[in-house]
């Protein structure tokens, strides 16, 4: 059984690192609040630019066979978020091959260099996104790696879907194929109108395609970043409340061994008492 003062200590630890979890909670909640306006003032415009892309390629032809898959993973620069990270990681290395390579957006997926070929895996900061330059390099590796190396574009990123809920997805960038899902979102009009696109289809989904990368990779990187925020605050509260659980455990178990101590001295007294007699 532990002694009292090894049970007080244990206390003070606790109670020191819930005053840590608790202010990381706090900043956690405003960030995520932060991040989730930043995705909502720009959820519309990203949407409405797949949603345009989405009816312009259908009909079209798309290539459909590639020498390997272009990976990008959008992480973060920071642990003490749940699962978050170790999702996406997973979820990485269960669909990956060899011929593929990997863009990883978040430092934390540094140790992925040592789970694949170190040519083979790219890692920059989550920071470097809101850089514009940066995000021209991104896009010009996206478009070099698709047209030059034959590679498909596939982004692994977690979907923002509440404050409670978020899901690691992956999503093909290019070629630009809708399935049937977003085939459904695509409204029907009652009355049958001809379309005619100048110039033709596939000149304009070339023309538009710096257009629509840039917008998906920022729509998905704040989608990441309000999912990663949310998943950062429940863990410093889940890691809280834990705390606090702990806390009353060891406050029952200290009121038992304190009772036990002084029951244990007054039998002493009493029977020290008693040969005296």
């Amino acid at each position: 059984m532990a002694t009292i003062r090894q049970i007080k200590e244990k206390q003070t630890s606790i109670i020191s690192i819930n005053k840590i979890t608790k202010a990381m909670q706090l900043v956690s909640t405003a960030k995520a609040q932060k991040a989730i306006r930043a995705l909502r003032n720009y959820e519309s415009y990203y949407l409405k630019v797949e949603s345009i892309v989405n009816q312009i390629v259908i009909g079209t032809k798309q290539k459909s066979d590639f020498k390997g898959i272009y990976w990008i993973a959008i992480m973060s620069d920071l642990g003490l978020a749940g699962g978050y990270n170790a999702k996406i990681i997973k979820l990485l290395l269960s669909n990956i091959s060899a011929k593929d390579e990997v863009l990883v957006i978040g430092l934390k997926g540094k140790n992925l260099e040592e789970k694949l070929p170190k040519n083979k895996v790219t890692v920059i900061s989550v920071n470097q996104v809101e850089n514009t330059s940066n995000l021209s390099w991104i896009q010009t590796t996206i478009q070099s790696a698709y047209r030059d190396n034959d590679l498909k574009i596939k982004v692994i990123y977690t979907k923002f879907i509440s404050q409670i809920e978020f899901e690691p997805l992956i999503k093909t960038l290019l070629p630009i194929k809708i399935d049937q899902e977003d085939l459904e979102k695509i409204p029907v009009k009652k009355t049958l109108v001809l379309t005619e696109f100048e110039p033709d289809k596939e000149t304009l989904l070339r023309e538009i395609e710096d257009t629509y990368i840039q917008a998906l990779m920022i729509g998905l990187h704040r989608e990441a970043q309000a999912s990663e925020q949310t998943s950062r605050r429940i863990a410093m509260e889940n890691a809280t409340t834990n705390g606090n659980d702990l806390l009353k455990e060891l406050n029952v178990a200290y009121n038992r061994t304190r009772q036990a101590k002084i029951t244990q001295e007054l039998s002493e007294i009493i029977g020290g008492a008693e040969a005296l007699k």
